[in-house]
């Protein structure tokens, strides 16, 4: 699991440094960092860097510690109970100071609140399940549905990977000599095999399961033309390798890839800002953060989407989705202007799912009109 989490002090707050070197505040802060922490943990162990240090926390983990910020590092493995538990920590240690939270993962601010359950209320939105279930979960206590849950995945993966059928696929050149209408009456022969398998194994309900675990892990979650989601390889899908049914979702993909009608949902609609940019840069993080925060504070103001994730690569693209991208696009008008400066250069609207028809709008003229 990989996740972000900062304390930093406002730039509105920070001191100018002196012509003749650091200012005072950016020796201070670090020493005062360190106390706080050391009154925590009396055996806490620090390692200098060259722009603090990185104390060595029992409860929180590592922390880095600069001039202006206090980052958690956390690893792929770290439960969310601990993840959480950590972030709380550290907030606790450093309530008294002026550093503000930052979280890139949520779209609202974050505060200290001492119950552990009234603070992670703020994260609520982030876990799929019920209240009563939340309740248990923040006690450190594993609710029983999701004890249930876990068992029917792992008797469903056994089951699967026996009775799922494997094998009887075309090439990827018999495939694309297929005309659209051909290809389409392979796919249903394809998802028929699969349903009939589904049946007589018993592995609707594992079915459903994996399904809405692959729709919490984004909203662009491939799915069946049933409206299910497939099973994506995560935490023991590794059946789905090889499977007949692996095989109808790229028989699927190469339909939408086609833009052939029957194949393509029409939701949910995506709207797509590309920035050209060093993504990897702290100052266009911190840039993207905050828009990223304002964009979703007016699409959420109209019911009308939420971000849905990004990528980063030689440029930088930002995902939001809802079900009226044209909706989308006209309520963000106000910050297309601020985007364009962060360096972005063209939004994308697209009417659909995979292969849906889309539209490219320059970005550079987009903010002017603001319509």
């Amino acid at each position: 699991m990989s996740y972000d989490f900062w304390l930093e002090v406002p730039k509105a707050k920070r001191r100018q440094k002196k012509k003749d070197g650091l200012s005072p505040e950016k020796i201070d802060r670090p020493q005062r960092a360190r106390q706080i922490l050391q009154s925590f943990e009396p055996d806490i162990e620090f390692r200098t860097t060259s722009k603090g240090f990185v104390a060595s926390s029992a409860d929180l983990g590592n922390v880095i510690v600069e001039a202006y910020r206090i980052r958690l590092a956390f690893s792929m493995s770290t439960q969310p109970f601990a993840l959480y538990k950590a972030i709380h920590g550290l907030l606790r240690r450093f309530q008294s100071e002026d550093y503000a939270a930052v979280d890139p993962q949520v779209d609202r601010d974050i505060q200290y609140r001492e119950p552990f359950y009234e603070f992670m209320l703020q994260y609520r939105h982030q876990f799929n399940c019920t209240d009563d279930e939340f309740v248990i979960w923040a006690r450190g206590e594993t609710p029983q549905a999701w004890i249930d849950r876990v068992e029917a995945l792992k008797e469903g993966r056994q089951i699967a990977a026996t009775h799922m059928p494997r094998g009887d696929i075309l090439e990827w050149e018999q495939l694309r000599d297929l005309t659209d209408d051909e290809l389409w009456t392979h796919l249903l022969d394809v998802m028929a095999r699969n349903n009939a398998a589904i049946e007589k194994s018993g592995l609707q309900a594992y079915i459903q399961i994996c399904s809405d675990r692959a729709m919490a892990y984004g909203l662009s979650a491939s799915r069946r033309l049933d409206g299910l989601n497939y099973p994506i390889y995560v935490d023991g899908e590794d059946w789905m390798q090889g499977s007949l049914l692996d095989y109808e979702k790229s028989i699927l993909g190469q339909l939408q890839y086609r833009r052939y009608p029957a194949a393509v949902f029409d939701q949910p609609q995506r709207l797509t800002i590309h920035f050209m940019n060093d993504g990897f840069s702290l100052v266009f993080q911190d840039g993207l953060h905050a828009l990223r925060k304002q964009i979703n504070q007016l699409l959420a103001t109209g019911k009308l989407g939420k971000w849905g994730g990004g990528r980063t690569n030689t440029e930088t693209e930002e995902y939001f989705y809802g079900s009226d991208v044209d909706a989308m696009h006209s309520a963000l008008a106000p910050l297309l202007k601020a985007a364009v400066d962060l360096g972005a250069h063209t939004l994308v609207k697209r009417y659909g799912d995979t292969g849906a028809r889309e539209e490219q709008v320059p970005l550079s003229v987009a903010h002017s009109y603001g319509q």
